[in-house]
């Protein structure tokens, strides 16, 4: 034999080696053990036993994705089967990626799947981009097509009843209990096809989502996803599965049963999948500056938005309020559009439970908890990103070496998360924040700016609200917050000050009508929520020149002392934390009442001239009427809790003992009685 001759025989043996490690591999994936049907028209049943996959057959795919030998050419050997895959079969590879690098780093990854890595994350990545608006839409038909039945089986059951009751022959509707006969003939079929296209749709989405997570680990198959559109896309998709179908507490009272057997997990998978996109999410705009912006376009904000106004879920609610969090921290140049776009939200979840008709007790329900969900999230958001710029201001006037002119001047002009337009916030340089307002003229509502009478609304809605208190706590932080710039500052204590006195008087009876008592208790609930804003915007920190005589003004006008001993009286003795602010306002007062006394003796003694005191820039009300604001806080609390309040520092007990002076004073504060 010829040096030729050998070269051509060890090449077809390699050939035929190589062909018999390939029909190996494909026939450990190929689904052999199913036979195809000799029919030229298969039947429902024999259509729907195509469509779902054996558990056998799915415990062998699964096997053989997961084999040991495969290790260092796996994504080869799966590709290899790709094209000609069911999506059952490729679910099973995905799952097998996620059983076996669900803790792996990206180098363990890149070294059991081989330098086919990259290939194999284009194939999902196309697969998913092609089918994940069909599959979302087949899942929301399916569980809506679920809940009409449950709900036409309901009503026949219900008429089934009654007719038996009345004693006459049942009758049976033929749309539920008496199906032709083509319905018979498939029926076992069409119910395993149901089965199957309810779960595979949604579970199909989270296996792709879950394994381009956990591609994502590596910087190069992230830099890959990016380039090639996937974070546009991902916000698409976040927005599609945002469509859930119906709950079934929409469904008739009279379903009951009816409707949890017919009901589709369909809703629960889609938050699953909503909640790990969001996450996805979340790690592409934590990995730098350049992928935020591929993320926080208007389109993909947009998405973002939708999503979240729309969202039921705590568990997705939460990620997303995060997500948008870290894009209006780390993009300057649409930083203002996101704000704008979390108070929008708030602003729009905030109403619906106020319009909605007291006669749509199902749908008022629904909406107040979507609102309740959105409204607590957003809320949350919108107050960390105030304080993180709230914190940001105040940095560059006491950390930086600038007069004392300059500070007074600037200082109090604290920015507003979402309201620069609105407001005219100055940066330290002198240049106005955020986006000129000319650009916001013509965009979506949902980028639209609030208005100041808007944004004070939504945050007074918010502080007032009765059917959660975690709600009238965010609330009342955000006005705090606000009220630290001096344009809002006299609107929200006007505000607060007029809630608090707000008391409608009445001849007491012996009886009380129910809703009386509740419109009484209602109202003390709103008096409790605006005294604790008005206490804290007392108790503020840092605490400037401006704001303090601003502030002394306006209670000094509006009898304000009284408004916090009322405040304090209607208190309840369990809420620590509401008893210790308002103790402390009220020593605000105090002090600043005896100081402006001394101040007012001395300058008239000195020069002669009553009008003295409101000299110099100070507004403040002369010293007769301080005199009277220290006579009547001590006329209600007594010399010893009067002096208490002006030399000493309030431990917790000591709130306690002025909680009880002030409830035992014998004539109440306003000259009446309120009911």
């Amino acid at each position: 034999m010829t040096l030729t001759q050998a070269a051509h025989a060890g090449g077809a043996t390699n050939s035929r080696r190589g062909v018999s490690q390939r029909t190996s591999t494909t026939a450990a994936f190929s689904p052999s053990a199913t036979m195809r049907p000799s029919i030229a028209h298969p039947t429902a049943v024999d259509a729907a036993a195509k469509r779902r996959a054996h558990p056998r057959l799915r415990a062998k795919w699964m096997e053989a994705a997961a084999a040991p030998q495969l290790r260092g050419r796996r994504a080869a050997a799966w590709l290899s089967v790709w094209d000609s895959a069911c999506a059952a079969q490729r679910v099973r590879m995905l799952e097998a990626l996620k059983a076996l690098h669900s803790a792996s780093n990206s180098n363990a990854l890149e070294e059991d799947l081989g330098d086919a890595a990259p290939l194999l994350l284009t194939r999902i990545t196309s697969w998913w981009k092609l089918r994940y608006g069909a599959w979302v839409s087949d899942a929301v038909t399916l569980a809506a097509a679920a809940s009409m039945k449950a709900a036409g089986a309901a009503a026949a059951s219900a008429t089934q009843k009654a007719a038996t009751k009345n004693g006459a022959a049942p009758v049976s509707h033929p749309s539920t209990t008496a199906p032709d006969s083509r319905t018979n003939a498939s029926a076992d079929g069409s119910s395993l096809a149901g089965t199957s296209a309810s779960a595979a749709p949604s579970s199909e989405l989270l296996a792709q989502v879950e394994a381009i997570t956990i591609f994502l680990r590596g910087s190069r198959f992230l830099i890959q996803f990016v380039e090639g559109g996937g974070a546009a896309i991902l916000t698409h998709c976040l927005e599609t599965t945002a469509n859930s179908p119906p709950p079934l507490s929409a469904l008739p009272a009279a379903s009951g049963a009816a409707a949890a057997t017919a009901s589709s997990p369909a809703p629960a998978l889609l938050t699953q999948e909503r909640r790990a996109i969001t996450l996805l999410l979340l790690h592409v705009v934590n990995a730098g500056r350049v992928y935020r912006e591929m993320v926080g376009d208007k389109e993909g904000l947009l998405h973002v938005l939708n999503t979240l106004q729309r969202e039921t879920d705590a568990l997705v609610a939460g990620p997303l309020t995060e997500l948008l969090a870290v894009l209006g921290q780390g993009h300057p140049r649409l930083a203002s559009g996101i704000q704008t776009g979390l108070l929008r939200v708030l602003a729009d979840a905030v109403k619906p439970a106020q319009e909605l008709k007291a006669t749509d007790a199902m749908n008022l329900a629904e909406s107040r908890r979507v609102c309740e969900v959105v409204v607590l999230h957003t809320a949350r958001a919108i107050r960390a990103l105030q304080l993180q710029r709230e914190q940001h201001h105040y940095a560059q006037f006491y950390l930086g070496d600038c007069a004392e002119a300059v500070l007074e001047a600037g200082v109090d002009d604290v920015p507003i998360v979402g309201m620069d337009d609105a407001v005219n916030t100055c940066s330290f340089s002198g240049i106005p924040a955020g986006e000129p307002s000319g650009r916001t003229s013509a965009c979506d509502p949902l980028l639209r700016p609030l208005s100041r009478s808007e944004y004070l609304d939504t945050l007074f809605q918010l502080a007032l609200a009765d059917q959660d208190m975690a709600l009238q706590v965010e609330g009342c932080e955000l006005l705090s917050l606000a009220a630290k710039n001096l344009r809002f500052t006299q609107d929200i204590l006007t505000r607060c000050l007029d809630a608090v006195e707000d008391d409608e008087y009445a001849i007491h009876c012996d009886e009380e009508d129910a809703n009386a008592q509740k419109e009484r208790l209602r109202r003390q609930r709103r008096q409790l929520s605006c005294g604790r804003t008005a206490a804290l915007l007392l108790i503020s920190r840092p605490m400037t020149s401006q704001r303090r005589q601003l502030l002394l003004r306006l209670v000094s006008q509006r009898g304000g002392h009284l408004s916090f001993l009322k405040h304090l009286r209607l208190t309840v003795h369990g809420d620590t934390s509401s008893v210790v602010d308002c103790c402390h306002a009220l020593q605000f007062i105090v002090r600043a009442a005896a100081e402006k006394q001394r101040q007012h003796m001395d300058f008239s003694c000195a020069l002669r001239l009553p009008a003295v005191s409101g000299g110099g820039g100070d507004c403040t009300a002369s010293g007769a009427l301080w005199l009277r604001v220290t006579e009547a806080v001590q006329a209600a609390l007594g010399e010893s809790m009067f002096r208490l309040l002006l030399f000493q520092k309030l431990s917790e007990s000591d709130c306690m003992a002025l909680l009880r002076a002030a409830r035992a004073a014998v004539v109440p504060l306003g000259g009446a009685e309120a009911c």
